[in-house]
């Protein structure tokens, strides 16, 4: 699962300057990412837990959670908006089995909704832990 097409259209209508702040930030975020060991990524993730589980009963404000709710173009365009920053594809892999087994342990009633909301906002709170930022400079650096 990769987002390199979405970075790549924005990329061809951003300024020459933005697009090296980008690269930048790319090679920074794949080089804290580079050393880190699968059983610890999934330790953080699993740190989060309780974070993913308000998020999907609706205990935190989350505006991925609620335009899955709104549904339409609002749900669909969250397919669109998903970035993996420094994971690898099989970080990615192990994330989303570990949010299965949590979300979709009975049923895969709710795997749309993990791909969609949840597994973004993962991503983007372990960017803001090993990159040492906070969620909202984490997800800036992830567009």
């Amino acid at each position: 699962a990769s987002s390199d097409g979405g970075s790549r259209q924005q990329e061809s209508t951003a300024s020459p300057a933005s697009l090296d702040v980008r690269r930048a930030n790319r090679a920074r975020i794949a080089a804290a990412f580079a050393p880190l060991p699968l059983p610890e990524l999934l330790q953080l993730a699993k740190n989060h837990e309780p974070e993913m589980r308000d998020i999907f009963l609706g205990k935190t404000d989350c505006e991925r959670h609620r335009r899955f709710r709104r549904g339409g173009e609002d749900r669909t365009n969250l397919k669109f908006e998903v970035r993996f920053g420094g994971l690898t594809d099989a970080q990615q892999e192990a994330l989303l089995d570990s949010l299965a087994a949590v979300f979709c342990k009975k049923s895969t009633k709710y795997f749309q909704y993990v791909m969609d909301v949840l597994l973004p906002e993962l991503v983007v709170r372990l960017h803001a832990d090993v990159m040492a930022v906070s969620r909202a400079e984490a997800e800036e650096l992830l567009l």
